[in-house]
């Protein structure tokens, strides 16, 4: 399920304008995979108290699976303004600005905002990755639109 907001009427000097924000539920669009997800933290805790005899690192081994997978499980917010991008879920939150920006490029499924000014094996570990919701055309005027005002040359791959 995916929702998505309209940009914000007002923004001060300290708040950047929000020119884009939408929700996306993965989970809730792929009711199949969402039960493998869970069935497998449910699994993991289970083995966890087996092994271990204790609540503290059962609990433990049971939110390190789940944040793993929580960009799955949960809504994630996507936030694109005036300064910048930001993702936000349940065990995350990154963020960019227009200005660190040094390559964009897109796939089926998003466009990824990097601070690399070349493909490195560190890209998955850096920038933003903006997922669709059924809103690619939007996202990507506004990311080109930000980018252009910022004075940021983007080098694709």
């Amino acid at each position: 399920m995916h929702e998505i907001e309209p940009p914000d009427p007002g923004a001060t000097a300290e708040r950047p304008t929000v020119l884009l924000t939408w929700r996306l539920h993965l989970a809730a669009q792929q009711p199949a995979k969402a039960a493998v997800a869970g069935a497998a933290v449910v699994f993991t805790v289970g083995c966890a108290h087996l092994s271990f005899r204790n609540p503290w690192l059962t609990l433990a081994s049971g939110l390190l699976l789940a944040s793993s997978v929580a960009d799955f499980l949960f809504p994630v917010r996507y936030t694109l303004t005036t300064a910048g991008a930001e993702v936000r879920g349940w065990a995350s939150a990154h963020a960019i600005a227009w200005s660190d920006v040094r390559r964009c490029y897109q796939d089926a499924e998003g466009l990824k905002l990097s601070p690399l000014p070349r493909w490195t094996r560190l890209e998955r570990f850096r920038g933003v990755y903006l997922r669709f919701a059924g809103n690619r055309e939007q996202v990507c005027a506004v990311v080109q639109e930000q980018l252009a005002a910022h004075g940021v040359e983007v080098a694709n791959p």
